[in-house]
């Protein structure tokens, strides 16, 4: 019975965690609160692992040591607006849609504060929204 209880308890764990993943607005969202929060592990699973090519990951990892240093922080940002989405339906693809969503990030390096559009491509596999790229 322990098991069931111990299982159950790590699903609903995992579920509040993971946030609202039913939309390409709230993994953005996800994304910049994990920034904020410097939860890496947070941000790794909003962004794409697939088969298609993207340098989201190797763009995670050159910033990730400014934020997690300090001297880079996110302070916050709009609510992320959806733009553009478009099923994609090619063979051998792991996308089954592409979305672009926008927020304004305010951020503060070395002291000085600065607000900038930035652009997020986001793609819906069997998994769920994932950050694809990032633009701004």
């Amino acid at each position: 019975m322990k098991k069931v209880i111990l299982s159950v308890f790590a699903v609903v764990l995992f579920v509040l965690a993971c946030g609202e993943t039913g939309s390409p607005e709230g993994t953005v969202d996800r994304f910049l609160q994990a920034l904020r929060d410097k939860d890496k592990e947070a941000a790794l699973m909003t962004i794409y692992s697939g088969n298609q090519e993207t340098d989201m990951q190797e763009r995670f990892y050159d910033m990730w040591g400014d934020v997690e240093s300090g001297a880079v922080s996110v302070e916050e940002w709009t609510e992320p607006k959806l733009t553009k989405s478009e099923e994609v339906s090619e063979e051998g693809v792991d996308v089954l849609e592409v979305a672009r969503v926008e927020t304004e990030v305010t951020i503060v390096q070395d002291g000085q504060k600065d607000t900038e559009k930035v652009t997020f491509e986001v793609v819906r596999n069997e998994f769920g929204w994932f950050v694809f790229e990032m633009e701004g």
